[in-house]
């Protein structure tokens, strides 16, 4: 797996059980990103891990 930005979020909107299909991209605006980056940017709490922090847990879980 790649470490992208993309990547990030669509790992974190399987955690959560937030897919892109059934939200449609796009839907809630003119973004074409997955609605789960709001539903985490909603719940803080919930979804608190960071990009820079998800990266070193995966280059640690899977070095390359």
């Amino acid at each position: 797996m790649k470490l992208t930005k993309k990547a990030y979020e669509e790992h974190l909107n399987e955690l959560y059980g937030v897919t892109t299909e059934r939200w449609g991209n796009g839907r809630y605006g003119a973004s074409s990103r997955p609605y789960g980056t709001y539903f985490r940017n909603a719940d803080p709490e919930k979804f608190n891990i960071e990009y820079e922090d998800w990266c070193e847990q995966h280059r640690s879980s899977n070095p390359t």
